[in-house]
């Protein structure tokens, strides 16, 4: 399922795996996080070998599986409260971590519910917040957004961005724009391999065919009227698609200086 991948995460980055489902995500985060035995190779996490100091390497993970792994008849708090627990916090410092952690994820209003009456939505929430409860170093997020609604993906992303300041995360997705926002480093997986790694920005001149405009275009609008204002400022601007009210258009990655003077005229007409 993970054939020959070799790859360096930074601290203080978000690194982002992105593949297709049946790619590899989760079976290389099973390997890094010891779920799973490898057979041969290892991975060092913060100095120690998850093959030969695996409880070592546990003392500095933070993981939120794929699937949630939660208690039904366990609250939000008493979720936090374990596994703060687990990694050492006691008395006052452990109170202090819960309640911030369901302020960060927004849950809150949310502390004394079951976890059975809990939405989807909340429940990737609150596996996120079990990831980083404790003050982990390296954290481990696989699909943390899937299932949740737009606004709620979009607090998460916010989130993961302040909590990446001390700390090394790994992050598994099959949402390009999830890569996009949140990856300081983007590395594509396909078939069990690692198939190219590098910045979005890299990633995108190197094998991106260039950025897409979507206009959501009002009742009346007239189309032909958009499409010559955009043309007028990126003359290479391609007209992809127009259906339902949203007109599309491929805009190459050399008019990038060009897209500000263009954005400009679309806000003010």
């Amino acid at each position: 399922a993970v054939n020959d991948l070799t790859v360096d995460i930074y601290a203080n980055e978000i690194t982002v795996i992105l593949g297709h489902n049946g790619a590899g995500k989760t079976t290389a985060i099973n390997l890094m996080t010891g779920m799973l035995e490898a057979d041969s190779g290892d991975c060092t996490i913060y100095g120690n070998s998850v093959v030969d100091n695996m409880h070592a390497v546990r003392q500095d993970i933070g993981f939120c599986p794929q699937h949630n792994i939660l208690w039904p008849q366990l609250t939000c708090v008493e979720h936090l409260e374990y596994f703060a627990a687990l990694k050492g916090l006691k008395g006052a410092d452990r109170e202090t971590a819960v309640r911030a952690m369901l302020k960060a994820v927004d849950l809150e209003e949310k502390a004394d519910t079951y976890a059975e009456n809990l939405s989807g939505g909340q429940k990737r929430k609150l596996s996120v917040a079990i990831a980083f409860v404790g003050g982990n170093r390296m954290i481990f997020l696989d699909e943390p957004t899937a299932g949740m609604d737009v606004a709620a993906r979009r607090f998460t992303w916010d989130l993961l961005k302040r909590m990446s300041v001390g700390r090394t995360i790994i992050l598994t997705t099959h949402y390009m724009d999830e890569a996009d926002l949140l990856g300081n480093q983007v590395a594509i997986m396909a078939k069990g391999r690692l198939k190219c790694m590098g910045s979005p920005m890299f990633l995108k001149s190197r094998l991106g065919v260039g950025y897409a405009l979507t206009i959501s275009c009002t009742h009346g609008a007239d189309v032909r009227e958009i499409s010559a204002m955009v043309t007028s400022r990126i003359a290479d601007a391609e007209e992809s698609s127009c259906v339902a009210g949203e007109l599309t258009f491929r805009l190459p990655m050399a008019a990038v200086p060009s897209f500000a003077g263009m954005l400009g005229v679309l806000e003010t007409a």
